[in-house]
């Protein structure tokens, strides 16, 4: 069987093919192989997330109260010893097969695990549990943001970049979002979080450090070109803004434009598409 087959016949499909078309295609050469227990390496009280589905589909169903629901569930929590972990799906990425739990897996984990393959890249740069490109697709498809498949390698490309020279990277994103929103402060990417109401981890004890917490409400003195800005900052501020997204957060929208993560849709000409 190829990965087509499973999200041809899901409600999404049609988004998928007029958004992400190369996604589609690269769907088409993907095979699909039995599940194995060995794919099963990282589960941690998987029969948790069982009986969690299980008394899911029953509160569903209202075959149980609300109120039962969240009885059995919170005991489920308390029986289990640690972390709660289940794998859905596996993909690798040179063989270019994923597999999964379920015959009949959510759309979500199909998408996820095709995405690996598609753009080539790990679960830090590609997992929306990390703030990466699939969440951009996400919102594209179940949000209605304009995004495509070159502003998700775009986004990619960013994070690369961070993870190799993150001052250059940091300047470069801070000095695209002054130019295309025109905010009145300092092209520093901590200057701009701040501005949006974010407080950077790390970044107070730096201004003491440097003797420069006078700063902290002057966002636009350049002495912010002092302050230095980590992967781990970067990596934060763009989940940030992609994470805003799925609240319509001003900010967010904003700032994910100049950096070209979302688009004017070409038809109704807005970034959230209302031609459907």
């Amino acid at each position: 069987m190829k990965a087509i087959e499973l999200i041809e016949k899901s409600d999404i499909f049609s988004k998928l093919q007029k958004l992400f078309p190369e996604f589609v295609e690269s769907a088409k050469t993907i095979t699909v192989i039995p599940w194995q227990e060995s794919f099963q390496i990282a589960d941690k009280n998987p029969e948790i997330v069982d009986a969690m589905d299980f008394y899911a589909m029953l509160y569903k169903n209202k075959i149980i109260s609300q109120e039962e629901y969240e009885r059995q569930i919170n005991e489920l929590f308390a029986q289990a010893k640690g972390y709660i972990s289940r794998t859905e799906g596996i993909s690798f990425i040179k063989e270019r097969e994923i597999s999964f739990r379920s015959p009949k897996p959510k759309i979500t984990y199909v998408i996820h695990e095709i995405g690996h393959i598609h753009y080539e890249e790990p679960d830090p740069v590609w997992s929306a549990t990390y703030g990466g490109g699939e969440l951009l697709m996400q919102l594209a498809l179940f949000q209605n943001y304009t995004t495509d498949d070159a502003s998700i390698r775009h986004y990619h490309f960013i994070i690369h970049n961070a993870s190799i020279l993150p001052k250059n990277t940091a300047k470069e994103i801070a000095e695209a979002i002054i130019e295309k929103t025109k905010l009145p402060c300092y092209p520093s990417l901590h200057a701009i979080a701040l501005f949006s109401g974010a407080i950077p981890n790390g970044l107070w004890e730096q201004l003491k450090t440097k003797k420069l917490e006078e700063i902290y409400d002057k966002l636009n003195d350049s002495r912010w070109e002092e302050i230095d800005v980590t992967y781990s900052q970067i990596r934060m501020f763009l989940t940030n803004i992609v994470d805003g997204l799925r609240y319509r957060d001003d900010f967010s929208i904003a700032f994910a434009k100049a950096l070209g993560l979302i688009k004017e849709c070409p038809v109704c000409g807005r970034l959230i598409c209302v031609c459907d």
